[in-house]
């Protein structure tokens, strides 16, 4: 079956506990039906969105949009087993009941392929190969714009609150918040805890000074910096070590080693 002229489509879920989908696409949908009639897979052209959601105030609003959209679905056609999202490819997560303490998170790449937890229309993981760049938007104004590029990514989601549990990053990683300014080969950044871990010749930097590890941990939540094995610093600015990464609190101290040292940040 074939519908065009910007066509939409909507899935109810099998129950509460699952989510909504909706597809919608500026060109065109195909859908391909198995012989017993249950839906095989959906295939759409020109800009393509596909959205699930729970009805209920809880949890994430989770859009894939792409030029062009191809999903599979479960063998009784109810719910998405994948999803191949290509051209301009963008994962956007928006929580429904968003706080002060959250943050819109918009995910862009060529291309993401995303697999679904089974029997519900809920991605468990969204992953690109190719270039991609992570902006985490908060919506407390105390905070800034977090923004992560690399060479490729993959996002897990959590089941239960349907929101982005890690987002994993390798090659050329970059990690930018105001002035500071993290690189490494890989990242490993916990949305819950706030902590981004960063290793593969890790570096930080900020308007008062240069860091390098083996290890750097940056708790983005309270704004601190814990470095691990052979740390190395560079201080642009000796007279204020208090506004220095991972000096951002006085009381400061610094224990080191010939083979490491860590940067412990003591006080409130």
């Amino acid at each position: 079956a074939s519908s065009s002229g910007r066509p939409s489509a909507s899935l109810a879920p099998v129950d509460a506990s699952s989510s909504d989908l909706n597809l919608e696409a500026k060109t065109a949908i195909r859908t391909i039906f198995r012989e017993g009639g249950s839906i095989s897979r959906i295939e759409t052209e020109g800009r393509t969105s596909v959205s699930s959601f729970l009805r209920s105030d809880t949890g994430a609003r989770r859009t894939v949009t792409a030029d062009r959209v191809n999903s599979i679905f479960s063998d009784d056609g109810r719910t998405l087993i994948s999803s191949e999202a290509v051209g301009n490819a963008q994962v956007e997560i928006i929580p429904q009941a968003a706080s002060s303490s959250e943050y819109r998170t918009i995910i862009a790449s060529e291309k993401f392929t995303c697999r679904f937890f089974t029997a519900t229309n809920d991605p468990e993981l969204c992953f690109s190969d190719t270039t991609t760049r992570t902006t985490r938007l908060p919506y407390s104004e105390g905070r800034q714009p977090q923004i992560m590029t690399s060479d490729k990514s993959a996002i897990r989601f959590d089941r239960t609150m349907r929101t982005i549990e890690r987002i994993e990053s390798a090659g050329n990683v970059r990690l930018t918040e105001a002035d500071r300014v993290a690189t490494g080969g890989n990242l490993s950044f916990s949305s819950s805890s706030g902590i981004a871990i960063l290793s593969g010749r890790p570096a930080v930097s900020d308007s008062q000074g240069r860091f390098k590890a083996e290890e750097i941990r940056i708790d983005t939540i309270n704004q601190k910096s814990l470095l691990s094995g052979s740390v190395s610093a560079t201080l642009l600015n000796k007279t204020d070590l208090t506004r220095t990464t991972p000096f951002n609190r006085e009381g400061g101290t610094i224990y080191a080693t010939s083979n490491s040292a860590e940067g412990i940040v003591t006080g409130k």
